[in-house]
């Protein structure tokens, strides 16, 4: 019987602890499997740099603004919301650089009209005086150093058509405000009252001037005699009514439309003693001008009028006793706020205190 080797049926053990990795190396290496499921290190640089762009993105997105409740709690709306610009029917009550808050007439409704003609806040005056200090803070407010000047427009117009005499004002060197009222939907007392309470919120100015066009020279000789004077230094009344209007009595006479049309304003400037003008002081507490529109050859453009006019308004009612000057312009009513020669002589009042030159100058004295 042949004998076996034991060296075939049993492999050496020497060779055996060769061929088979030890414990350790076992433990340290990973298998196949895992190396496949554990992502790469570029992957997740990858995935970091997607979600940090991501969180770039929603930081520099625009933030809703918040909408601001009206008297019932309800909210109006989120977005700053596109406008007129608060004309006809608003009047203003405070203003700061481009913003204003103004009144809707015969209300207790207040909105914050900011650049570009946007409403920002409507409700309560204390709902938009928050929203106008969370808007700008006090970035609009300007240097107290330079005079402000109050443009008042007339009636059945709006600040818009005074805009080139504001533009050169700012030129000159004034800070500019050109108040807004609705001058068909209250009588001149209210007006007055709202440009009191406007110019009680320039407070930031040393001294303010005052440029009144037709009515709203009306409605800044009601503010002076209904309020006290504040920081109003000067007063310029272009083509302003003074004595009334015979134009308006003669419309009014003849027709009801007339007051429909142009509101209580309208019927306050018929001349005597149903007009504003009977009722309000003779001349005003601070130093003034008046620059007065009619024909060069004094006949005047209107037939309804008498003596010489601007097709509107005569010159006679124009004046004013107690101004320090007084000028005539040739042209017609609703184109003297244009006129080049108005925006010359108003900037040479405020300046220096007449309206062409010192030896030029044509007071109206206070006669007996």
């Amino acid at each position: 019987m042949a004998q076996v080797s034991v060296a075939t049926c049993w492999p050496d053990p020497s060779s055996a602890q060769r061929d088979e990795p030890s414990v350790s190396a076992q433990q340290d290496e990973p298998s196949v499997s895992a190396q496949q499921d554990e992502p790469s290190v570029s992957a997740q640089r990858d995935e970091q740099l997607v979600a940090s762009e991501e969180q770039d993105r929603e930081a520099t997105l625009p933030t809703k603004p918040e909408s601001q409740p009206n008297s019932s709690g309800r909210r109006l709306f989120r977005w700053p919301q596109p406008t007129l610009g608060g004309v006809v029917f608003w009047s203003d009550v405070y203003l700061e650089g481009p913003w204003r808050i103004q009144q809707r007439a015969g209300t207790e409704l207040y909105q914050l009209i900011g650049p570009y003609s946007l409403r920002h806040a409507k409700g309560t005056k204390e709902q938009c005086f928050k929203t106008l200090r969370q808007r700008v803070g006090g970035s609009a407010r300007e240097k107290a150093e330079r005079d402000a000047v109050v443009l008042v427009h007339g009636l059945s117009d709006n600040r818009h058509s005074l805009r080139l005499l504001a533009k050169h004002l700012k030129r000159s060197g004034y800070s500019t405000y050109s108040f807004e009222y609705a001058s068909q939907h209250a009588p001149i007392e209210d007006h007055a009252d709202h440009l009191a309470e406007v110019l009680a919120g320039l407070s930031r100015h040393r001294r303010i001037h005052l440029v009144g066009y037709s009515m709203g020279g009306l409605v800044i000789r009601s503010c002076l005699a209904r309020h006290d004077k504040q920081r109003v230094e000067r007063a310029v009344l272009v083509a302003c009514p003074n004595q009334g209007a015979e134009k308006a009595a003669f419309f009014h006479r003849r027709t009801k439309l007339f007051e429909r049309l142009f509101g209580p304003s309208g019927v306050q400037l018929v001349p005597g003693k149903e007009g504003i003008a009977a009722k309000l002081p003779r001349t005003l507490p601070v130093e003034f001008a008046v620059i007065a529109g009619g024909s060069p050859g004094g006949w005047g453009y209107s037939g309804i009028v008498s003596g010489n006019d601007d097709f509107t308004v005569s010159v006679e009612s124009t004046k004013v006793p107690g101004a320090s000057d007084f000028a005539l312009v040739c042209g017609i009513h609703p184109m003297l706020s244009y006129a080049p020669s108005v925006r010359r002589m108003t900037v040479n009042f405020l300046r220096h205190g007449y309206l062409r030159s010192r030896a030029r100058r044509t007071p109206l004295p206070l006669d007996g």
